[in-house]
């Protein structure tokens, strides 16, 4: 769970919140027919959620942080909302909704995703082989670095290798 900070998708964390996020989740579910024509309701589970959302980056810097948010959206990696459980998610979408208001950005995004918790196949540790330093495993991995170096307070520093079979928190 994401208790600190503002919204991050993999290393890129968001100066400020969007306005509006929205989370939505969805089962499949489908009538048949079934014996003696009885309808027969079948539930398949839940699907990915999906993650909107709207906001704005204003001042010198808004064209840049838009820049950076696009390229942090070109691979899958970790969304990181506040208060929630942390999602893995696939990015879907970026717009700018242009204004006429100097040094404002406003842009909508959207995500697919699941729950990390929900994910068997996301391992939450991995142990080190001796031939990686936690940047590595955070660009593998598309993890935020800040997020690593805070579950991981037994590794000092980012930049140097980890010791062979020492364990590493994911998430």
């Amino acid at each position: 769970m994401n208790t600190t900070g503002n919204l991050r998708f993999r290393d890129f964390v968001f100066p400020v919140d969007p306005q509006i996020i929205k989370i939505s989740s969805a089962r499949n579910v489908f009538n048949e027919t079934g014996a003696f024509s009885q309808p027969v309701i079948n539930d398949c589970g839940e699907m990915p959620l999906i993650i909107s959302g709207e906001g704005e980056f204003f001042g010198e810097s808004c064209v840049s942080d838009f820049d950076e948010l696009k390229l942090s959206m070109e691979k899958p990696g970790v969304l990181a909302i506040p208060y929630r459980d942390l999602i893995y998610a696939y990015p879907e979408k970026l717009d700018i909704i242009f204004s006429d208001i100097p040094d404002v950005i406003r842009y909508r995004f959207s995500f697919i995703g699941r729950r990390l918790s929900d994910m068997p196949d996301k391992k939450s540790f991995i142990y080190s082989d001796g031939t990686v330093c936690l940047w590595d495993i955070a660009d593998k991995y598309a993890a935020d670095i800040d997020m690593l170096v805070n579950i991981n307070p037994h590794i000092s520093r980012p930049d140097r290798l980890i010791p062979e079979n020492e364990r590493i928190n994911l998430w």
